[in-house]
């Protein structure tokens, strides 16, 4: 029988390539905000229960950190209470829930990549809100995945990577932070791993990010050179960004379990990074080649 998903937050970054690689292999319901608000428990509870979905892979989430710093009772609202509306709808109807979370739970004090068992301890609202969503389906479920992962890009926008690139186009000085560390994870690669994971009887928390780590530094250095582009980042330090909600100084995450259970492991960050620039047709184009000069007779 072909398996029946629903996935929210279908519009963002993520949801957006879990539509594309999930089509072929069952039938797909996949909302926006409009589509379903997951504040709203009347509409969840409605959806699920008309859609009967095998497996709800929620993406859903208010994740401007800057913006749930400054507004509390919107990201609880959101990324809290609406996961719990979601659990608490698949708990009726006996669906399996996919909660995506995030390294912002982990508050960056480790020296080594953090594994699924290691404590949370977040730093920002952003990261509370999120690790109270994972509460939610510990509490309420006994089928589910929560899958926490990096600093994610795609098609869709806005990402780090089109940032970048951006103030590359408009020959801006391009500042990052040396000491801000943590594994970008393109979204069609997540994608894929989610897709494999959700066939599976394996539930449990994994840590899925591409392989490979480095500084928000280092990730601009990378962009730029996928994209054919020469322009310097200037190195700045966390604390020069002023006005800005907390993140984690080190957030790389152990992928392990997920090998463990027989899962491939996704492929090095900058490998997706020059596979997202040549699919998106973001490369600059190379300088025109001078005319040469015809000798003179």
């Amino acid at each position: 029988p072909r398996m029946k998903v629903l996935i929210s937050g279908a519009d963002g970054v993520l949801g957006s390539d879990l539509r594309h690689i999930l089509d072929p292999t069952g039938d797909i319901l996949a909302l926006g905000k409009t589509g379903m608000d997951v504040t709203n428990v009347e509409r969840v509870f409605d959806i699920v229960s008309k859609f009967h979905p095998d497996v709800v892979i929620h993406c859903a989430a208010y994740t401007d950190i800057d913006g749930c710093e400054q507004n509390p009772a919107q990201a609880f609202h959101v990324n809290a209470m609406g996961a719990q509306n979601v659990a608490l709808a698949c708990l009726q109807h006996n669906a399996a829930m996919m909660y995506i979370s995030c390294d912002n739970i982990f508050d960056g004090s480790s020296a080594t990549p953090y594994w699924e068992y290691d404590y949370p301890n977040p730093p920002s609202i952003y990261g509370k809100s999120k690790q109270a969503g994972e509460q939610s389906v510990l509490q309420h479920l006994h089928k589910w995945w929560i899958i926490r992962t990096g600093w994610l890009f795609g098609r869709t926008k806005p990402s780090y990577v089109r940032d970048v690139l951006t103030l590359s186009n408009e020959k801006k000085t391009i500042r990052a932070a040396h000491d801000e560390v943590g594994t970008p994870t393109y979204t069609a690669d997540l994608a894929v791993g989610i897709r494999e994971l959700i066939k599976s009887p394996f539930y449990g928390i994994y840590h899925i990010t591409n392989s490979g780590a480095c500084s928000r530094e280092q990730f601009a250095k990378d962009i730029l050179l996928a994209a054919g582009r020469t322009d310097p980042v200037a190195a700045i330090s966390r604390a020069d960004l002023k006005g800005r909600a907390p993140r984690p100084a080190y957030s790389v995450l152990n992928n392990s379990i997920f090998y463990l259970r027989g899962f491939k492991p996704l492929r090095d960050y900058r490998e997706a990074l020059a596979a997202f620039v040549k699919d998106n047709h973001l490369m600059e184009p190379p300088a025109p080649a001078r005319p040469k000069s015809l000798p003179i007779k």
